[in-house]
């Protein structure tokens, strides 16, 4: 029997498609030990249980029927909501439901504690679920929801921490200096996790080198000779138990007094090197730029070729490995498009670095994938992603009542403070990720390019960032491609466009990438730009470039036409060509072909799309979609903006968006792939039997 259908009938639909009494099939609050109810009961008489086919010879079957293990299983899938509702039908399910495995994995996704709920987030964070965890910490910590408590949202983010692993240590954002006093909520959480590292730094494990990373970081941000000095102390424990980020951190401390000691400096690249094969971003793309810069402290080059390589291929892959499909937004991706040219305003107002940026959009992308989010919460959603970007990458952060008032207050303090533990839980502390930009860092590293070829490149990856299309597609191939585009518009030789240096260090041949250089050009360069309802165009990047160059991209930077480009991967043999006319006539004892025949001759070999372009579906009619629109994304308020600040972002609440060309026109047939399946509504309210949701309604979320 298909886990989805029986999760769908514990949702409380009955074989006829009408609601139920009982959520399951059997009479409301009774027991039955021995008697297995094998009926529907239903408001409108009785119904017979459905028949499962293939599943015990073709009887009847129910949850009932199932072992323990199994029912367990199944109910570890269920949102709380759900599951209170289970619970209460029989007495089994109330036993199993309150089992450490279904308690640990059973979802809060819809939730948010309180203080009528505690309990249960309680009960199933002390069980190891990393939701219930993270949200109640954070809701503890601010006091939204509930009632702030220091004591229990150090012991929740502590436990969070080590449920995340070592590698991703994230928690010390949360409570990082400046704060108001030593007795603040965020001070008396660093000092309890300082006294639990304290107790077992003897202990070599890798148990607590999380947590101990955030002491260190925690004490390194308080910018007091003393408190560094301790910080570096905490780094060097946490690398010796396997952190790799406090390895990271301690490469950093070592390399600038290394600039001038050669010694020191292959000292501190061993120093890393020890730690290459931990799951650490930061190491691993550390490490790949010191190798091809040809620093490799005693390795050999093919080891570090092979090093390269490796990670290189590794971040081959989807960087979500699904779609955006949201049912409240554009399935064409506009509503993004304008969410993150508002974000690159934010990052430009707020002088924030392109890993702030990377890292915000990365956390969207990845919510968007994973959640259902309407319209009216988008850009609440790109906001809290922000504020979590800047506290883990910028020394200067976005408190949360600043974050609120860069949407000119559309949004209140409490619902950042909510989206914040939401897309926490969603990422599970794995904050930090590779992205297109740290691979296009890493060729340029190993081309030593020009300022302006620099520029120019982060220019074009800024504009793939638009784009969820291309944006979570694989890092190192979209680098790739916007390193070979870069290259193709300088006019430059075709074999520079994609170096042999390069060839040998990525293991990359322009066959490889060229599908999304021809996506790249198509998205970014074949149509015009999204305008707001003015007929003004959104061109924040634009904007950003030519004030970090001085000059404008019309100056800088002309684009290839598609033809440009179909013609130099023909060059390259990464592109189909038209096949050339035979001479000679066909033999006459040979059967002619079949349209079918031709038609499969005349396409590409390898499954690439013919030289006239992708297969593409036609562009929404915007006009339609925006009519219904009831939310806008609203511009920083800064009084140093330029004009065009109160375009669409300031608009799209009248329900009003305007143009319906943009870059994104055509779009390969893939991108519409649904994301996820519609979810059927939750119950209207909680039982009140279960511990912990005596009282929880809708209301109270």
């Amino acid at each position: 029997m298909d886990a989805c259908t029986i999760i769908s009938s514990v949702r409380s639909e009955s074989p006829t498609g009408r609601r139920l009494s009982a959520p399951i099939a059997a009479a409301p609050h009774k027991w039955e030990d021995e008697v297995e109810p094998t009926m529907w009961e239903e408001e409108g008489g009785t119904v017979v249980s459905r028949t499962y086919g293939g599943f015990g010879g073709g009887r009847d079957c129910l949850l009932w029927h199932l072992p323990d293990e199994l029912l367990m299983y199944i109910l570890g899938f269920l949102e709380a909501r759900d599951l209170t509702s289970v619970v209460l039908t029989c007495r089994r399910l109330y036993t199993l439901g309150q089992e450490s495995c279904v308690l640990a994995r059973v979802g809060f996704a819809d939730d948010w504690p309180t203080d009528k709920t505690m309990p249960l987030y309680q009960r199933a964070a002390r069980e190891g679920n990393f939701e219930a965890n993270m949200k109640l910490g954070v809701a503890c910590l601010y006091g939204e929801g509930c009632s702030a408590a220091p004591a229990l949202a150090s012991e929740m983010l502590m436990r969070a921490e080590q449920l995340a692993g070592p590698n991703d240590p994230f928690s010390w954002l949360l409570y990082r200096p400046p704060w108001s006093s030593d007795t603040c909520s965020k001070a008396l959480i660093f000092k309890d996790m300082l006294a639990l590292v304290d107790e077992h730094q003897g202990l070599v494990s890798k148990r607590y080198s999380g947590i101990m990373y955030c002491v260190a970081k925690t004490l390194w941000l308080q910018h007091d000779e003393e408190s560094r000095q301790k910080g570096e102390e905490w780094f060097k424990l946490a690398a010796e138990r396997g952190c790799g980020e406090a390895a990271f951190e301690m490469f950093k401390i070592l390399a600038p007094g290394a600039v001038g000691d050669v010694s020191q400096r292959l000292e501190s690249i061993r120093y890393l090197r020890d730690h290459g094969f931990s799951a650490s971003h930061n190491v691993q793309m550390t490490l790949c730029n010191e190798y091809v810069r040809g620093n490799l402290a005693g390795s050999t080059q093919a080891a570090a070729v092979h090093y390269v390589r490796r990670i290189v291929g590794a971040n081959g892959r989807p960087t979500t490995g699904l779609r955006c499909d949201q049912g409240d937004l554009d399935r064409n991706g506009k509503m993004r498009y304008i969410l993150v040219d508002w974000l690159v305003e934010v990052a430009d107002l707020k002088q924030f670095s392109r890993d702030t940026l990377y890292m915000t959009v990365g956390l969207v992308d990845l919510f968007l994938a994973k959640q259902v989010v309407l319209r009216k919460s988008l850009q609440l959603l790109g906001i809290a992603c922000m504020v979590i970007a800047a506290r883990f990458s910028e020394a200067e952060v976005i408190t949360i009542r600043e974050a609120a008032w860069l949407t000119d207050n559309t949004y209140r303090y409490e619902q950042v403070v909510r989206t914040m533990g939401q897309a926490l839980c969603v990422a599970r502390g794995r904050l930090r990720s590779s992205t297109h930009l740290d691979f296009v860092r890493m060729y340029i590293a190993l081309t030593k390019v020009d300022f302006f070829v620099e520029e120019t490149m982060h220019y074009v990856s800024e504009l793939v960032l638009l784009f969820m299309s291309v944006a979570t597609t694989s890092p190192s191939l979209v680098a790739a491609a916007v390193f070979y585009l870069t290259n193709l518009s300088r006019k430059v030789a075709s074999d520079e466009c994609w170096p042999e240096s390069l060839q040998h260090w990525t293991a990359f041949s322009v066959a490889d990438f060229a599908p999304t250089v021809i996506e790249i050009q198509k998205c970014c360069f074949a149509s015009e730009n999204v305008k707001d309802h003015r007929g003004v165009e959104l061109k924040a990047v634009d904007e950003r470039y030519q004030k970090r160059t001085g000059r404008a991209v019309a100056d800088e930077f002309t684009a290839p036409t598609m033809a440009e480009v179909q013609a130099a991967l023909i060059a390259h043999h990464a592109w189909p060509s038209a096949a050339p006319q035979a001479d000679s006539e066909m033999d006459d004892d040979s059967a002619p072909a079949t349209e079918e025949e031709e038609a499969a001759a005349a396409s590409p070999s390898f499954g690439s799309p013919p030289a006239s372009g992708w297969t593409s579906v036609a562009a929404p009619d915007y006009a339609t979609i925006d009519e219904d629109m009831d939310i806008d994304l609203v511009d920083p308020p800064c009084s140093a903006k330029p004009a065009r600040s109160s375009s669409a972002l300031s608009n799209v609440t009248n329900g009003v968006l305007g143009s319906a060309t943009h870059r994104r026109a055509k779009r390969s047939s893939s991108i519409t792939t649904p994301l996820m399946p519609e979810m059927p509504p939750h119950p209207a309210g909680f039982n009140s039997a279960f511990e912990g949701f005596a009282t929880f309604t809708d209301s109270e979320l």
